[in-house]
C-alpha cells in the first residue's frame, strides 16, 4: 500500500510539474515576443546562459524567469494579458509547492522513507 501512495505522489507531482513546466514556456515565449529585452536579461551571461534561448521551445525553467514570476515582477510591465496569466501561474506553482510538502509530510508520517 505504502509503495502505490509513493508512486501516486510521484505522477502526480510529475505531471503537474510538467504541466507548470510547459505553462512557463508559454510565459516566456510571450514575454519574448512583447518585451524581449526583459526576456534578455533573465537569462544569464555564462556557460549555463547559452542554454536560455531553449525556452522559447522547451519546458526550461531558470532561477531568475522563477523569482520574476513568483516575485511579481512582471506587473512592472504594464501588459495586463501578461500579469493576469502569471499571476495564475505564480498561484498554481505556490499550491503546487505547498502540495509537494504535503506529500512528503504524508510519506514520512507513514514511514514510507524508512
Amino acid at each position: 500500500m505504502g509503495t502505490l501512495i509513493i508512486a501516486l505522489f510521484i505522477l502526480i507531482n510529475t505531471v503537474a510539474g510538467l504541466a507548470l513546466g510547459f505553462w512557463h514556456r508559454d510565459l516566456m515565449v510571450r514575454l519574448y515576443t512583447n518585451h524581449p529585452d526583459i526576456w534578455q536579461r533573465l537569462g544569464r551571461e555564462d556557460i549555463v546562459g547559452s542554454f536560455w534561448p531553449l525556452s522559447l521551445r522547451l519546458p526550461v525553467w531558470s532561477w531568475s524567469s522563477l523569482f520574476f514570476l513568483i516575485g511579481k515582477r512582471y506587473l512592472k510591465l504594464a501588459d495586463n494579458e501578461f500579469s493576469r496569466n502569471a499571476a495564475r501561474f505564480r498561484m498554481v506553482w505556490i499550491a503546487w509547492l505547498i502540495e509537494l510538502c504535503f506529500a512528503l509530510a504524508i510519506c514520512m508520517s507513514l514511514g514510507l522513507f524508512t
